[in-house]
């Protein structure tokens, strides 16, 4: 089955660039072909702003064990709400993957 695989830190690079390869995807794997790609890509950034979604989040709810899915919006963020034992463990048991992404 064909994938795909989008990191959060290149979206905020540019959200743009990371629609095209997700229209693209689908096209290509697919042949599903999406009409007024422009506007569509416009509307999407627009809907998807960390700050809507978390406003959303916080007036409807988003996970049903109440836990915030929307926290803060950065990249590497878990570096600094992990301690270094939970960052070793992490980086001991997922190194290679880690590494592929260029996360070390």
């Amino acid at each position: 089955m064909p994938s795909l695989f989008i990191k959060y830190e290149d979206l905020l690079k540019d959200i743009r660039f990371e629609i095209k390869k997700i229209i693209n995807f689908f096209y290509e794997n697919y042949n599903i072909k999406i009409e007024n790609q422009e506007s569509k890509i416009n509307n999407a950034i627009k809907s998807t702003k960390f700050n809507k979604l978390k406003k959303a989040e916080e007036q409807y709810g988003f996970l049903k064990n109440h836990i915030s899915f929307f926290r803060i919006g950065h990249q590497k963020q878990w570096m600094d709400k992990l301690n270094q034992d939970q960052r070793n463990t992490l980086e001991q048991r997922f190194k290679n993957q880690l590494t592929e992404l260029n996360y070390l």
